[in-house]
């Protein structure tokens, strides 16, 4: 039985030159290793070239890696849609793909053509699926707009993991009587601690709207909230 929803190790995919005559291969991933854990969201940014897509690829089980292993559960993957359709075209492939109830998705660059109301929602749908336990590899070129909904991100230069952030999500509330809305809410969310007059909320194993609603169903009145990223070095994947 497998505990994680994707293991690569050392994967390794070279593809032929693209010039006639030529005999040379180009290599797009490099020895790249990552795990990632069910219900967990994974940011892949990098230039165009990088190896974001092979990556997706390898990890979705449509390329075979030439080297090292690849070991995920039942994976889809959803590639990046034009721009005429991007709107309408990206929600459309990604409800196309959950028909085949995958517990892993790679998902190639989906938010880049999306405006600021289609990357929400598309990001909400994310955050459902996982709360029901589907691990998400996702990529983009800049790693800001995968911000809302990566709890890592990893960098790729030229096939290999250049850099790898964790990212912590949290929540801040300002509430009317903090001390009593910290001790009502932690009967709910044990997470949950006073700075001053504000609350804070880790978003590790919670949503924003999820928190919101404990705090509406406990009668907490909140007057503001912002969600707080930030990033931290750490050793969440290698490159051997």
């Amino acid at each position: 039985m497998l505990h994680f929803a994707l293991e690569l190790r050392s994967v390794t995919r070279r593809y032929r030159a693209g010039v006639t005559g030529c005999s040379g291969e180009i290599i797009a991933l490099d020895r790249v290793s990552l795990t990632v854990a069910p219900g967990e969201c994974v940011g892949i940014a990098g230039a165009p070239g990088s190896g974001k897509s092979t990556l997706l690829l390898c990890a979705a089980g449509i390329l075979r890696p030439h080297e090292g292993s690849v070991h995920a559960v039942p994976a889809a993957f959803v590639a990046r849609r034009g721009s005429s359709e991007a709107q309408l075209g990206s929600h459309a492939a990604l409800t196309h793909a959950l028909h085949a109830a995958p517990k892993l998705l790679c998902l190639d660059d989906p938010l880049a053509l999306l405006d600021a109301s289609g990357r929400d929602r598309y990001v909400s749908i994310l955050h459902e699926l996982r709360g029901a336990g589907v691990a998400v590899l996702i990529s983009g070129r800049n790693a800001e707009t995968m911000d809302s909904c990566t709890s890592r991100l990893i960098t790729l230069e030229s096939g290999r993991i250049s850099r790898a952030v964790r990212r912590r999500r949290t929540l801040e509330l300002e509430v009317g009587m903090p001390s009593y809305a910290a001790m009502a809410l932690a009967n709910r969310i044990p997470t949950v601690r006073r700075l001053g007059q504000a609350l804070r909320v880790a978003l590790d194993d919670i949503t924003a709207e999820e928190v919101l609603s404990a705090c509406l169903a406990l009668g907490i009145r909140v007057h503001g909230s912002r969600v707080i990223t930030t990033g931290a070095p750490g050793r969440v994947a290698e490159a051997d």
